[in-house]
């Protein structure tokens, strides 16, 4: 069925790096997860495509679609009844961008920037708030450091930017550290969280400088709010890749990580590692497990055609 196999194709988005078997795990569709999960496929990522997702392998012979809302429209609904399928071209919203540096704080010129870099955007139950968490521009040039904001909407299309206490007179939640800029970041509205104080968790991937010369290093740093605008932090992972992204499985109760990697053949690909928790998460790459080697599961493959346009932009910057 074209659902089943299209939610597959989102699930391997993603890659392995390591983490722990689950054994026969089934899910509320009825799909049974293989013993060895996440899959692995040894510890070299080629340019050949890896085939069927093994879950899809021994499909049970009835799938529940009656376990919640569904991305896709099976294919037995549109056969057994009067649907048909009709492609649409996306338009954009006549108010477009409805966020846009236009504060001093959101920098100037080339470093000018209001832009949602995975961040998040949730619709809050509580204060009946669409929030969005961005990643604003240079709040400094030497050295170079930037700040994550925070916008509120009633409808998500009209868009404001509060007068907050973090640094008084701006909508800042977070500056960058002396020593440290931000890259990707995860803000993750956790519902199932009992603890009100951790209630809004947030994943900031960010950058420190090797004073030595010798280049940098990104990790993760995990830090938890009450209300999104007050932050405390927790803990740090060590060495990830920079577009680093992490999301709350909520049907399997599973913290996962998108961990940007890298393999020889294929360059740049994806990891993937998940934890019963959010600070579990920071665990991928301690010695335990970074001693079983990373672990691939997907990149871009032959199927995966070069784009001309890419390469002619490349050669005209050059």
């Amino acid at each position: 069925m074209k659902s089943v196999r299209s939610r597959a194709l989102s699930v391997l988005s993603l890659g392995v790096l390591c983490g722990p078997a689950l054994a026969a795990e089934t899910l509320s569709n009825g799909i049974e997860l293989p013993n060895q999960w996440p899959p692995q496929h040894g510890t070299n990522l080629t340019r050949q495509p890896l085939g069927e997702p093994p879950y899809l392998k021994q499909l049970p012979k009835v799938i529940p679609i009656n376990v919640g809302r569904q991305l896709f429209v099976d294919d037995f609904l549109i056969e057994s009844g009067t649907l048909q399928r009709t492609h649409h071209l996306p338009e954009y919203h006549a108010a477009s961008p409805v966020i846009g540096p236009d504060q001093p704080w959101e920098g100037k010129g080339s470093r000018a920037r209001a832009g949602v870099f995975s961040d998040g955007v949730w619709f809050d139950p509580r204060d009946r708030l669409f929030k969005a968490w961005y990643w604003s521009g240079a709040v400094s040039e030497q050295p170079l450091r930037y700040a994550t904001c925070l916008a509120t909407s009633r409808d998500g299309i009209r868009w404001e930017k509060p007068v907050l206490d973090v640094v008084p007179g701006t909508n800042i939640v977070l500056e960058d550290e002396p020593d440290l800029r931000r890259n990707s970041s995860t803000v993750w509205l956790d519902h199932f969280e009992r603890d009100t104080e951790q209630r809004f968790k947030m994943f900031r991937v960010v950058q420190k400088d090797n004073r030595s010369g010798s280049g940098h290093r990104n990790f993760i740093r995990y830090s938890t709010s009450a209300d999104g605008i007050h932050w405390t932090f927790v803990a740090d992972s060590t060495d990830c890749g920079d577009r680093t992204t992490v999301f709350f499985n909520a049907h399997r109760q599973r913290w996962v990580a998108g961990l940007r990697e890298s393999s020889p053949l294929v360059s740049r690909c994806r990891g993937y590692f998940e934890a019963p928790d959010a600070r579990g998460i920071l665990t991928f790459a301690d010695a335990r497990l970074r001693a079983q080697g990373v672990k691939y599961w997907l990149g871009a493959d032959e199927l995966d055609l070069a784009r001309e346009d890419l390469k002619q932009a490349q050669a005209r910057t050059a």
